[in-house]
């Protein structure tokens, strides 16, 4: 059992700089690749408030992948490839991680997050 976390991750109470925000396919790859129990530190930050265009924490390009992403990780954990946790590392800081769950989803649930992949990149 691994955890992977970015660079900036190692910095307590420190929000991913938007180079650091990874895309919802990253998590895909990752989620193909890691073994059952295997986690990752997906984001660092406020995820509800980050991604929220008004709140201005990123710039439209970065906060755009970072809703994204979190959409396509409530959409794994919902298809069962994947549980969520959230780590709290200071004030208004937490560790959003993705942990490999060790039962297989069924192919169906492949195939939708092939779709839904496909989808939006249309």
């Amino acid at each position: 059992m691994s955890t992977l976390a970015l660079p900036s991750a190692s910095k307590p109470g420190a929000v991913f700089p938007a180079r650091d925000i990874i895309t919802d396919i990253d998590l895909c790859v990752w989620v193909s690749d890691a073994e059952p129990g295997d986690s990752l530190v997906y984001y660092r930050g406020h995820l509800s408030h980050d991604r929220v265009p008004t709140t201005r924490v990123y710039l439209d390009e970065p906060r755009r992948r970072l809703d994204w992403l979190a959409q396509r990780a409530l959409f794994l954990n919902a298809h069962g490839w994947i549980d969520l946790v959230q780590r709290r590392c200071g004030p208004a800081v937490w560790d959003y991680v993705a942990i490999k769950r060790r039962a297989a989803p069924p192919a169906s649930a492949m195939r939708a997050v092939v779709a839904a992949l496909i989808k939006r990149a249309a």
